[in-house]
């Protein structure tokens, strides 16, 4: 089943302050990250409920993320510009 992807408000915070062209890019990343998901991160740690959060770059993005599978869910938690 395919995956969607849901953001933290922070990053939804984020993403309504960026300009026209950056909040494509940015969603263009978040969609391929969905697409293809579950991806492996380049890096990965367990946060205070025991979830791997991955973190990802692609194109000029950072993204941290964890998979609730039961949902096919990508949650984005955290996002920045690298």
């Amino acid at each position: 089943m395919r995956y969607r992807f849901v953001t933290e408000d922070e990053v939804l915070e984020y993403f309504i302050r960026l300009s026209t062209r950056k909040r494509q890019s940015l969603l263009e990343t978040f969609q391929v990250l969905a697409d293809h998901a579950p991806l492996p991160g380049e890096l990965s740690h367990r946060d205070a409920n025991d979830r791997f959060i991955y973190v990802w770059e692609r194109a000029r993005w950072r993204i941290w993320f964890w998979y609730d599978g039961p949902v096919n869910e990508v949650r984005i938690v955290e996002v920045d510009q690298i």
